[in-house]
């Protein structure tokens, strides 16, 4: 079976690309909202587990396909890409109430009448310290950016489906 993406055969590589997902990806997202790399080191020494890893799988090491390449063969995102998307879920869940987090001590919400986007979107804050390490200040820009649909989803699994057609490529390193 070939993949769309690559000339490879995958075929063999969907049981082993299970055990990535099984047993190395938990270590490395687990709590991600709240230890999230945020220098260019940080965001490369964590991902090159993942890519040391789909490299040594069988007949991976032959192929000349970049580390993307390698991901679209297997059905993987990249864990950057990933951990953007777990920083989006949880703040719409703070947001529409799905957990016991309170708005208030995360976010400020936009209070003029807003006339683009959705009508969940939140004030960003300015400060001179390297803000990007804290949760609120990391995804506060990015969240203002979805289009409507996503953001009124009514429940989380109706937002994530909806977020995995949004190209957040260009918020990644």
């Amino acid at each position: 079976m070939h993949c769309r993406n690559c000339s490879a055969d995958c075929a063999g590589f969907r049981n082993p690309a299970a055990t990535m997902l099984r047993n190395v990806r938990p270590i490395l997202e687990y709590s991600s909202v709240v230890w999230s790399p945020h220098t260019v080191g940080m965001i490369n020494s964590t991902e090159s587990v993942q890519r040391r890893f789909i490299k040594k799988l069988r007949g991976m090491s032959l192929l000349t396909l970049t580390y993307d390449e390698r991901c679209a063969c297997l059905g993987l995102d990249r864990l950057e890409l990933r951990r953007l998307q777990c920083d989006l879920i949880t703040c719409f869940k703070i947001i529409h109430g799905f957990n016991c987090l309170r708005l208030e001590e995360f976010f400020t919400p936009c209070g003029e009448q807003i006339t683009r986007g959705h009508p969940f979107k939140l004030r960003v804050q300015h400060c001179r310290s390297d803000a990007r390490k804290y949760f609120s200040s990391r995804v506060t820009t990015i969240w203002n950016q979805p289009p409507a649909e996503v953001c009124n989803s009514v429940t989380v699994a109706a937002f994530v489906a909806k977020l995995r057609s949004c190209d957040l490529s260009h918020y990644l390193l």
